[in-house]
């Protein structure tokens, strides 16, 4: 995929650009860049603004300014499968207007490939660009907006490690950052700002790493207040990140985990039996197992079980073929549980 973004940018050497795959509710999933290190809210603010297209396999582009010239920055996003979105910005370095030119060409083919690739193997461009969360602290940060989502009061802790975070999020112009914007939105469309009863709490992750919290606040009249913090995955999002798990892996994943075979998840997911059978094949070689429940087992973190499966195998090799050491519900037969994780 690199090599993509490689090609596009090739006529004008030392473009920047960032990749977002957002959910399908807005939150960005994965984050990658090049170029744009030193201005992280900057990208994501541009990602926020790319022009979402109305249909699936259709590109939308805006790569012209009110001027009617190239604009210096280049946007284009796809619809991924899932419901999920790319946005991809190329930004422009100091370069000819006909080297740029050929780089908002070739933005609509790029974007296709990227996400034809995504699509297949469920990766980001490049390694996930860390986002600058605080490893400890006492809080990232409280805001209050009232129902024009006006920032009336914020606070962040003073802590080195929530520096960066607090640059990341802070308001300007008594305004958040697009996409956090964006997910207060969301989260508080059902508000009744007039009757406090019917501002129920919520929250999202809109940022790898960071999770959000609406909550109603009483004060000149129905304020919302906004809390920010740092957010740790659950160990299997980590573990699936240690061994490369892609999305959608990680789909078919959980729906083995919900107990659905083979058939039922190939229809969820709208894809073949056949390609549910051979990311389960990949998921089970990249974590080194014997199984699908090993797998699985491996992906969660649950060491017993895996030392379980390793006794049991063990004793099947010694020759006296007991299993009493695997846990009943790990338990499997070929004829009725072969397409099945038993939970």
């Amino acid at each position: 995929m690199e090599s993509v973004i490689r090609r596009l940018t090739k006529p004008a050497r030392g473009a920047a650009w960032a990749l977002g795959v957002f959910a399908s509710n807005g939150d960005l999933r994965e984050f990658a860049m090049q170029g744009l290190q030193s201005n992280v809210r900057a990208a994501l603010d541009m990602l926020s603004t790319v022009p979402e297209p109305m249909t699936s396999k259709v590109v939308a582009l805006k790569v012209t300014a009110e001027d009617g010239k190239l604009a210096r920055t280049l946007r284009g996003s796809i619809l991924l499968d899932g419901g999920r979105l790319l946005a991809f910005i190329a930004v422009r370095p100091t370069t000819t207007d006909k080297a740029w030119s050929m780089v908002a060409q070739g933005m609509q083919p790029a974007v296709r490939r990227i996400a034809a690739l995504i699509n297949a193997e469920g990766v980001p461009a490049q390694e996930p660009t860390p986002l600058p969360m605080p490893t400890r602290s006492d809080g990232s940060g409280f805001l209050l907006l009232n129902s024009d989502l006006n920032v009336v009061f914020q606070w962040h802790p003073e802590d080195a490690a929530s520096a960066e975070l607090a640059k990341l999020v802070e308001p300007e112009h008594d305004r958040l950052p697009l996409l956090l914007e964006r997910t207060v939105r969301r989260l508080t469309r059902r508000w009744d700002f007039a009757r406090i009863e019917t501002c129920t709490p919520a929250r999202a992750q809109p940022l790898p790493g960071l999770l959000l919290r609406v909550a109603p606040v009483r004060g000149a009249g129905v304020l919302i207040g906004v809390f920010l913090e740092p957010f740790t995955d659950h160990p299997m999002e980590r573990a699936a990140s240690e061994f490369r798990i892609s999305p959608r892996e990680r789909d078919v994943l959980y729906a083995l985990l919900d107990g659905r075979g083979v058939n039922d998840i190939a229809a969820m997911l709208n894809i073949a039996e056949s390609t549910v059978s051979d990311h389960i094949a990949r998921m089970i070689a990249k974590t080194n197992a014997r199984n699908r429940v090993e797998m699985a087992a491996t992906l969660l973190g649950w060491p017993r079980i895996k030392a379980a499966l390793q006794s049991a195998r063990g004793a099947h090799s010694n020759g006296n073929g007991s299993n009493d050491a695997t846990p009943r519900w790990l338990q499997t037969t070929r004829r009725s549980r072969r397409n099945h994780f038993v939970p």
